[in-house]
């Protein structure tokens, strides 16, 4: 698998696969003695040793660039999802993004659950 698009995609079908294979019904929650949503079955465990914390920082790190890379620097519109002087989309769609752009509003929709997210502003 030498195309960078076939592998990512790889890395996230395997990362679903482990996901869902201990989702339970959603709902974690922890506290300083234990986990507590399921049962810490086989599968539960191989979900937490893929996300440890080394792993976690780094896809912080990549996100974060990407936010840096996606910033309204162009009257309103994205620096990254538009041409600053023909005002031309550079990648995707027919026409200019708006910041936030699709990218920066995909980004944040993980955290939806959390206070503050704005859905029916902020939704891809």
């Amino acid at each position: 698998m030498d195309d960078l698009a076939e592998w990512y995609g790889a890395q996230l079908d395997e990362d679903e696969r482990t996901a869902r294979a201990c989702s339970g019904d959603g709902k974690w929650t922890a506290d300083d003695i234990a986990i507590y949503g399921q049962d810490l079955g086989v599968e539960v465990r191989a979900h937490m040793a893929v996300h440890d914390p080394a792993r976690v920082l780094r896809e912080i790190e990549a996100k974060r660039e990407l936010l840096d890379e996606h910033q309204d620097v162009n009257d309103g519109y994205c620096g990254t999802c538009v041409d600053g002087q023909w005002g031309y989309p550079t990648h995707g769609g027919s026409s200019a993004q708006r910041f936030p752009c699709r990218t920066l509003r995909l980004l944040a929709t993980v955290y939806r659950d959390r206070p503050g997210y704005r859905a029916e502003e902020w939704a891809p």
